[in-house]
């Protein structure tokens, strides 16, 4: 099926309905896509659903209301609404697992829950998952959480409830450069935390709140790293570099940007040509050699060189000092 421009919700499922299956739909610029409530078993797989530029000013994606009981959502791609994409409210027993969750503002919202599983779930939005009220029991486990510019999991008013685990996940922030946020427990109680990897934290602490067992989780940041690796002052970008466009560009950065990406088109619009071959196709060309004209480039524009994707085709910068 395909829904395009609902003012209200595309989907409704009416109290006390049973063993129901929404798959394999297009659904566009509705203000709602599912609205479900005092229902079992509901698999909502294999969607699709989006905003468009000039559309409806959306509500959240997904509510599952209240005594609901034993909802899978699966294997979906939630792209590019305006408020939350998915919304559990007091409800339990559910599976959200391997989704795309992209372009909202919060990815997963949990109020008033117990007994959910979150599991191998990509979530690009400025809050991850967020859980409220009295939860209990929550396993967020296995998930990607990028670029979540306020928190990758925030637990709020949690009334001395908890119990929840979170290990596995990934938390890093990649190539778009809208921070990224850790992991904050608040007031929950009993909860585990192990096993997670929190990398360029740069929005609040990595962990905070208050952990029951907080183990074996890698914090890392890769800007840091890459300061570690260079000795001795900064090289000198002669005239004559044939990379001093780079040179400038880094050098014009605002003084509070500490972090840029170059993609390969804005470089060939800056200088009116193309890379170098080998920047197209070597890692290795993008090491912070102070001996190599490129990293004189950028090194002596005081930046050094985080990460590059050249399969991608962009480079991340980061302040040296």
């Amino acid at each position: 099926c395909a829904f395009f421009g609902f003012g209200g919700t595309a989907i409704t499922v009416t109290p006390n309905a049973t063993n129901v299956t929404i798959r394999d739909c297009w659904m566009r610029d509705c203000r709602r896509v599912l609205h479900a409530d005092n229902l079992h078993h509901l698999t909502f797989h294999g969607n699709q659903t989006r905003s468009r530029d000039g559309g409806v000013v959306q509500s959240e994606h997904l509510y599952i209301g209240r005594h609901c009981r034993e909802v899978r959502i699966v294997n979906n791609h939630l792209a590019y609404g305006q408020a939350e994409a998915i919304i559990l409210d007091g409800t339990a027993q559910h599976v959200i697992a391997n989704n795309t969750i992209e372009g909202f503002t919060v990815g997963i919202r949990v109020r008033d829950c117990r007994d959910l599983t979150l599991s191998a779930n990509y979530l690009h939005t400025p809050t991850g998952v967020l859980i409220e009220g009295d939860s209990r029991g929550v396993v967020v486990s296995g998930n990607l959480f990028t670029n979540n510019s306020e928190r990758a999991l925030c637990i709020r008013d949690c009334h001395g409830s908890g119990g929840h685990v979170i290990s596995g996940n990934v938390i890093r922030q990649s190539v778009y450069n809208d921070g990224q946020g850790g992991i904050d427990l608040g007031e929950a109680v009993d909860c585990v935390v192990q096993g997670n990897v929190l990398e360029d934290i740069d929005r609040g602490p990595a962990l905070d709140g208050n952990p029951g067992a907080a183990t074996a989780n890698c914090v890392g940041d890769n800007a840091e790293r890459a300061r570690r690796g260079l000795a001795g002052p900064a090289p000198r970008c002669a005239p004559d570099n044939p990379f001093q466009p780079l040179h400038a560009w880094l050098k014009a950065q605002p003084a509070t940007t500490r972090r840029v990406t170059l993609t390969w088109w804005e470089w060939r619009r800056m200088v009116g040509g193309e890379l170098p071959a080998a920047a197209e196709t070597d890692r290795g060309w993008w090491h912070n050699d102070p001996t190599t004209p490129q990293a004189q480039a950028w090194l002596s524009a005081g930046w050094v060189v985080v990460m590059a994707h050249c399969i991608e085709g962009r480079a991340v910068f980061a302040r040296r000092a």
